[in-house]
């Protein structure tokens, strides 16, 4: 397992918590730092390095400088020459802590987008951080609930801002750099980096875009077989995918494969069209099934690998393909970030909720108030959308309208017994979109912070179980900004959103096979339910009977009868956690 964990303060009693003893870094391999008053540690393919001022340990794969160098050896000398701060100029997916041995200070920094987690604790006058919240949540002796942090999990699928599942840990926020110091409090930095992508819009032609959209990603994938020269693309059949892997045979590595995920009695609609796709690419398709068995083995490490609960019920899938580039090519090539930055869906929201907004500007301010007092607290749907327009009625109201219609939300409130619909914390979020105009971009920067940053981590988490990293070109700065700064016109064209990804994919594939409609991934959700899931369902009522702070017995059973899974996945993931982070500590 791939982890980083250490702790500045008193030495004498981190021996338990650190991952092993001195030794080499490696595939599998370990490595120990240690100095007056602090220790840290890498295990698993995390890298470190340690020098007469620094040492510096990375997960995941950082950008490389001009020169070519990759990974820790850059993140150190980025650190020799420009000091702690020049870690804001650090590109790629990663997470990363430098221990400065001159003042036994600690730095703690993950990527723009949050992709890789940081956590960190106070106990006993002691700092202890880690990229595992077990890890660090360990060392806690009576750890508690943070009921906010439950409420965010379930109502926005992610942990947002510092928030963790528990009390006395907070976890890094994207873009931020937290130093540590023993017997101090935390400093926060934070360095907003995301919105400088969306600066403004270029009247660039389509063409020269488009040359320029090709020559970034196959510059970023050239960088990549430099340092990694096998590599995995999972195929989904989809625009974005078919797209990578086309441009990853181009690139010249010496080994690429690909597979996509199988339910054995389930029909998936993408799976002729990663078939045939492959077919043209001469590229053998490896088909990784997902059996009930499978589901049943693997729901308690994978749940416990992704740490809140989980977005998605592809996991299990996730955990397979994984599993599977474990073995050749232990470096995966995944599409995230092109829907939300070449041709956001959306748009054509955020246009309709900007009718209705230009429809309650007619009606007089008090008028608006009036209404909204009118409106319950608890409402939910259309009238919670109205009531928030009407209290808030200009594109600031914009950043919950999403997420306030999620049409799940009304029976998961009730079935965690939360009262009334609950405030997105916008504070951070804010500061990560200043400067910006249009609510576009600004749409958009919230997306990749959200729904991007969850499929992130969910790849980090479970690539990191194996070893496995993960990097995303249309992420890279270059291919960002392209995407960013193309005019809102061109983002979606006579109906199909990402033209000019379409546009760069006809180079490869027939026209029809670019313009067709997404059909999506669907899970057999309802089979795995009353089957493999049906354990931990017995659990979740079980615990509802005694977890009364948590949840409502009556309402799981209700959602269970209306065949709300989603609620049950949620509610029973969570359950799963709690059990691990509170019911098995140490002084509980």
């Amino acid at each position: 397992m791939d982890r980083i964990v250490g702790c500045v303060g008193l030495p004498d009693a981190l021996a338990p918590f650190l991952p092993g003893d001195p030794g080499t870094p490696g595939p599998t391999g370990r490595a120990l730092h240690q100095g007056a008053g602090w220790q840290c540690a890498t295990q698993g393919s995390y890298r470190s390095v340690e020098d007469d001022r620094f040492v510096v340990c990375v997960a995941g794969i950082p950008g490389s400088d001009s020169a070519g160098n990759n990974g820790v050896e850059h993140v150190a000398d980025l650190c020799r020459r420009g000091g702690i701060s020049a870690l804001g100029a650090l590109g790629g997916n990663y997470a990363v802590v430098v221990v400065d041995k001159r003042d036994r200070r600690v730095h703690l920094q993950t990527d723009e987008y949050g992709s890789h987690s940081l956590y960190y604790a106070r106990e006993a006058k002691r700092w202890y951080w880690g990229t595992s919240l077990r890890d660090v949540a360990s060392v806690i002796r009576r750890p508690r609930l943070n009921r906010d942090g439950l409420v965010e999990a379930l109502c926005f699928r992610i942990l947002t801002d510092a928030d963790t599942l528990l009390r006395e840990v907070r976890q890094v926020r994207p873009g931020t750099l937290v130093s540590l110091t023993a017997g101090s409090e935390a400093a926060e930095s934070p360095t907003p980096r995301l919105a400088r992508h969306f600066s403004g819009t270029s009247d660039e032609s389509v063409v020269s875009r488009l040359a320029r959209l090709e020559h970034a990603l196959g510059e970023s994938l050239v960088r990549l077989r430099r340092r990694c020269p096998a590599v995995t693309v999972f195929l989904s059949g989809g625009l974005d995918s078919s797209l990578l892997l086309a441009k990853t045979l181009e690139a010249g590595f010496s080994k690429v494969q690909c597979c996509t995920a199988v339910f054995p009695g389930w029909q998936n609609p993408e799976l002729p069209g990663a078939r045939r796709v492959a077919t043209r690419l001469g590229v053998p398709l490896d088909e990784v099934a997902v059996s009930h068995d499978d589901v049943e083995r693997l729901f308690p490490c994978a749940v416990a690998a992704m740490e809140e609960p989980p977005r998605h019920y592809k996991i299990f899938a996730l955990w397979k393909m994984y599993e599977y580039a474990s073995k050749d090519a232990p470096v995966v090539i995944s599409g995230i970030g092109a829907e939300n930055i070449f041709g956001p869906k959306v748009i054509t929201s955020i246009r309709a909720a900007q009718r209705r907004l230009g429809q309650l500007a007619l009606v007089p301010a008090l008028a608006r108030r009036a209404l909204a007092r009118a409106l319950p607290r608890g409402a939910d749907g259309r009238l919670a959308l109205l009531r928030n327009l009407s209290l808030c009625p200009d594109e600031r109201a914009l950043f919950t309208l999403l997420l306030l219609c999620d049409e799940r939300l009304p029976q998961l409130r009730f079935a965690a017994g939360i009262p009334s619909v609950p405030e997105f914390p916008l504070s951070f979020w804010e500061s990560q979109v200043s400067g910006l105009a249009g609510m576009e971009d600004r749409q958009q920067v919230f997306a990749l912070l959200t729904e991007d940053r969850s499929d992130l981590q969910a790849r980090a988490r479970i690539g990191g179980a194996f070893g496995v990293a993960t990097v995303h070109p249309f992420l890279e700065p270059e291919v960002m900004r392209l995407g960013a700064s193309q005019p809102i016109h061109e983002r979606q064209r006579d109906g199909w959103s990402k033209p000019l990804l379409r546009m760069a994919a006809e180079k490869y594939f027939p026209r029809d096979w670019i313009y067709t409609r997404k059909f999506g991934f669907p899970t057999p959700l309802a089979d795995w339910m009353s089957g493999p899931l049906r354990r931990w369902l017995t659990e979740l009522d079980e615990a509802a009977e005694v977890r009364h702070d948590v949840w409502r017995a009556g309402a799981l059973r209700q959602a269970g009868r209306d065949g709300n899974l989603e609620v049950l996945w949620s509610a029973m993931t969570a359950e799963f956690l709690l059990k691990r982070y509170l019911d098995q500590a140490p002084g509980n």
